[in-house]
């Protein structure tokens, strides 16, 4: 489907019903919505009409939701990074107005936030920059009430072909972890902490 005839069939079309007499036919886009208000006869009324009958019919083609009963919620998301020296790493990323929100510098980690930015700095703990998801969590690391518990997110990306480093048990509850490495090499964690 082109991109003009996927417009043209996502228009809202409001037929006066007093058409069969030859009144007005009022075909409104979601864009030409002011322009062809104040052709209509009634106006705003018409305008606001169209405009809830666009939204209503309007099918937004996202081939990750059409597939999916809903999105995947994976929560909070930092990047994990494998640093040499902490203390550098630290001093460098304060330059871009990073400050430390969590961790423990004697045992080698550190959580650095810039407004909703966060990054991980890990000496010595793993090989790797690693993707980081918190389910349960806002972006600082806040509980949230509702979520996609991790075992959930865990079977619906089996369920998807995705092949797992590591998995956690799916009859436990609260936290747990699972890994995913990406096509380039990339390990992915989904990290619960709730």
């Amino acid at each position: 489907m082109t991109r003009a005839s996927a417009a043209s069939s996502n228009r809202a079309r409001w037929i006066d019903p007093r058409r069969q007499s030859g009144s007005q036919d009022c075909s409104i886009s979601p864009r030409g919505i002011e322009d062809k208000a104040w052709q209509c006869e009634m106006g705003r009324r018409v305008a606001l009409a169209a405009l809830q009958r666009s939204v209503m019919y309007t099918r937004l083609e996202i081939p990750c939701l059409d597939k999916r009963e809903k999105e995947m919620q994976l929560g909070a998301f930092s990047i994990s990074l494998a640093v040499k020296d902490l203390a550098a790493s630290k001093e460098f990323y304060s330059k871009f107005g990073f400050e430390p929100v969590h961790g423990n510098e004697e045992q080698n980690w550190l959580i650095l936030a810039n407004g909703n930015c966060v990054i991980g700095l890990f000496q010595g703990m793993f090989d790797r920059n690693i993707l980081t998801f918190n389910p349960g969590w806002d972006q600082q690391a806040n509980p949230l009430e509702d979520f996609e518990d991790i075992r959930r997110l865990q079977e619906r990306l089996k369920d998807d072909g995705v092949e797992l480093s590591s998995e956690v048990d799916p009859d436990t509850t609260g936290p747990g972890s699972f890994m995913a490495i990406d096509p380039d090499g990339n390990p992915i964690l989904v990290d619960q902490h709730v």
